[in-house]
């Protein structure tokens, strides 16, 4: 990737695919690339507090820690746990919305392995507002 607004585009696109599979009743994969969105979002974020421009093309090693696909050790390196603890209680959504993706849904990149048909329209839905919420809120930070 060449960097940072290329890996928000990228991210912005993954999130307007999700809405056209679930608009053609493709809910598992709508999911899985939802969760992407989130998952790019917090890597542009990090190229930004670390103030590199693409976080891809560096060293193996370098950058081996941020090749995980866990929200949550993304949200962490990131820096956004602290402003995560802080919004949550001015917007009460940002809470039910990251819990619903991690904990309820449960995404992992591992869903692309799940058993086609899992997914219904209406987890899907909830999903997909759930990750507009986290992205918006993400978006004052990357």
């Amino acid at each position: 990737m060449q960097n940072r607004i290329l890996i928000q585009q990228i991210s912005e696109t993954r999130l307007k695919e999700a809405r056209l599979l679930f608009e053609n009743s493709c809910y598992d994969g709508a999911c899985y690339l939802a969760g992407y969105c989130i998952e790019l979002a917090l890597k542009s974020t990090i190229c930004n507090i670390l103030e590199i421009d693409d976080l891809f093309t560096r060293k193996a090693e370098l950058i081996k820690p941020f090749k995980t696909h866990d929200l949550d050790m993304l949200l962490i390196y990131a820096g956004l746990q602290n402003k995560f603890e802080v919004d949550k209680m001015v917007n009460p959504s940002i809470i039910s919305s990251w819990s619903y993706i991690k904990e309820t849904l449960r995404w992992s990149e591992e869903l692309r392995y799940q058993e086609i048909g899992t997914r219904t329209q209406a987890e899907t839905q909830q999903l997909l507002n759930a990750v507009n919420t986290i992205l918006l809120w993400i978006k004052n930070y990357w």
